[in-house]
């Protein structure tokens, strides 16, 4: 991506394409299904070895543990059933949508392309440190969850 590579464009997914992708088929919370602790065998959330580093929300955590206390390696969890990893959690997920708490209310209902524009973009999936019910697939993120967490995975699409 530092340099051109022929004829391709590369740009971020727009949010309805990026909760495509994560849902993957599925219409429960989270691709593994709707219980929260579905998401220790795909994604890196708040759990017990998290917990450790922000005691103040040990009662939050998901009872059990996903292996890592931060971030994770990419593909340290099973994919969703369209082979893609880390959907949920373990880094934020830019897309390319401007964020509007007011878009969805008169947005067309199939493949919205997001605000023409905006202060902050869309990000999805959840972090590392983030409670399950920051994580699944059809929350759209909410302006005062902005944060100073590590890392953004930007997913490329090569669509025009």
């Amino acid at each position: 991506m530092a340099k051109p590579e022929g004829r391709e464009k590369y740009r971020l997914p727009t949010e309805a394409e990026w909760e495509y992708a994560a849902r993957a088929g599925t219409q429960t919370r989270y691709h593994s299904g709707n219980d929260p602790e579905s998401l220790l065998r795909i994604a890196n959330t708040f759990d017990v070895d998290a917990q450790v580093n922000w005691p103040r929300w040990k009662s939050y955590a998901t009872a059990g543990h996903d292996g890592f206390a931060f971030t994770a390696p990419v593909g340290s969890y099973a994919p969703n059933a369209f082979e893609l990893y880390d959907m949920h959690g373990n880094v934020w997920e830019w897309c390319g949508d401007w964020y509007d708490e007011s878009y969805y209310a008169n947005s067309p209902v199939n493949d919205p392309p997001g605000p023409a524009s905006g202060t902050v973009r869309v990000r999805r999936g959840g972090v590392m440190a983030h409670l399950v019910t920051l994580c699944p697939v059809f929350i759209p993120q909410l302006e005062h969850l902005r944060d100073t967490l590590p890392a953004c995975r930007i997913q490329i699409s090569t669509r025009n």
